[in-house]
């Protein structure tokens, strides 16, 4: 989940989104990050 919000963030700011245009990724990130011990996204890559 880590590598993903982080390269949300890099393409928000290679675009130079800020504000409102912003806050989708915004909320993208605050959601994978606060989520990602429940999301178990490791576990559904091993199993395809």
């Amino acid at each position: 989940m880590h590598q993903t919000a982080t390269a949300l963030e890099a393409a928000a700011r290679a675009a130079g989104l800020r504000g409102a245009k912003r806050e989708g990724i915004d909320e993208a990130v605050n959601y994978l990050t606060s989520k990602a011990e429940h999301l178990r996204c490791d576990t559904a890559l091993e199993r395809g």
